[in-house]
């Protein structure tokens, strides 16, 4: 429960610093996938961490969730709107599940099944590039 409001007030300290209707960074639509031990994987969040740019884009953390087919679009400001151009490491949690939260938005449940290990952003390989548009070859994660 602590960790679900602690997610939940982590996301909308997020949406808050980075202001509503703002102009400023463009940002460009990001569809990726994940699979765990080569199945796709739903429930992922993964998160994308800029590596270098401007100042108002190391502000910025996109991010999404995966569906049951394992795909995800990123987040940054609104629903989909995607994520500026730059080079990201990205860390990544995969809950059991799923499910919303009173106002209908994603809430995680359960632990992190990959129990933290792609969660240290010094120790992430995972890596992308945004330079318009992208369709991002999938993330594959190891469960063990």
């Amino acid at each position: 429960m602590c960790k679900r409001v602690f997610l939940s007030a982590l996301l909308i300290a997020c949406v808050a610093a980075s202001g509503c209707g703002q102009k400023g960074l463009a940002l460009y639509p990001v569809h990726g996938s994940v699979n765990v031990d080569g199945r796709p994987a739903a429930a992922v969040f993964v998160i994308f961490c800029p590596v270098g740019g401007s100042e108002e884009a190391q502000k910025k953390r996109p991010s999404g969730y995966t569906d049951t087919d394992g795909k995800f679009e990123l987040t940054t400001n609104v629903k989909d709107d995607g994520a500026p151009a730059g080079d990201y490491k990205i860390i990544a949690q995969w809950y059991e599940r799923i499910g919303k939260d009173k106002f209908g938005r994603p809430s995680v449940e359960g632990n992190d099944q990959l129990k933290g290990k792609y969660m240290n952003l010094e120790k992430s390989e995972l890596k992308a590039t945004v330079k318009g548009a992208t369709d991002l070859p999938p993330f594959e994660l190891k469960s063990k």
